[in-house]
């Protein structure tokens, strides 16, 4: 699930997204495709994103997924299980691979939710 920052979705993205328009005035998204990621019991979700974004935060806090894996940013901290460190000019694809070389070398599995 992508979030796009803007009023209009771009019509060249392919995925499934939510955007401004589907967030309240506390910036909390409310839509069937947010609802949905939320609440579905994922074995992990990776927190793809390194900016300080309340809505994406707001779903990662609020997911019951088993582990949550994602970039060291103290920003973050509450809204991830393991932190993978990354360089300031890492790209997503790069915290990708990262996670990956984790995730070889030792599961992890977060207490019930």
């Amino acid at each position: 699930l992508m979030y796009v920052d803007l009023k209009e979705m771009p019509r060249d993205i392919y995925v499934p997204t939510f955007n401004t328009k589907d967030l309240n005035k506390q910036l909390i998204p409310y839509n069937p495709r947010t609802d949905r990621k939320e609440k579905k019991k994922f074995d992990m979700l990776f927190n793809l994103f390194f900016v300080n974004s309340e809505p994406l935060k707001y779903l990662a806090s609020h997911s019951v997924a088993k582990c949550r894996y994602g970039a060291y940013r103290p920003h973050l901290k509450n809204v991830t299980d393991v932190f993978v460190y990354t360089e300031p000019e890492d790209s997503i694809l790069q915290l990708i691979n990262k996670i990956n070389e984790v995730l070889e070398k030792q599961a992890y599995v977060r207490k019930n939710v």
